[in-house]
């Protein structure tokens, strides 16, 4: 269930015009973007390889997007987190 709706999020935020953060110079708070990012995983490396995630910032739905995929890739490390929780017998 995480998984569909975690993808669904990230899926739309790229519909929505959102933009996948790349770390650049001079742009400190692309650092902190770009590591959540990461949080997507091999999904976030694929689509930026692809060239997928440009964002529009004329669109209006672009800080929407952003916002969407952001979340989603941090949602997607509190599960990765819940679960290595649950599996390493700290929380049952």
């Amino acid at each position: 269930m995480f998984l569909a709706l975690i993808l669904a999020m990230f899926l739309l935020g790229l519909v929505m015009d959102g933009k996948l953060y790349f770390i650049e110079r001079g742009q400190p708070l692309s650092y902190l973007a770009t590591l959540g990012n990461i949080g997507m995983g091999p999904l976030y490396i694929i689509l930026k390889v692809a060239g997928y995630g440009q964002g529009d910032a004329y669109s209006l739905t672009h800080e929407y997007g952003n916002t969407f995929i952001l979340v989603a890739s941090l949602l997607n490390v509190l599960v990765i987190l819940n679960a290595y929780d649950i599996a390493s017998g700290k929380k049952d």
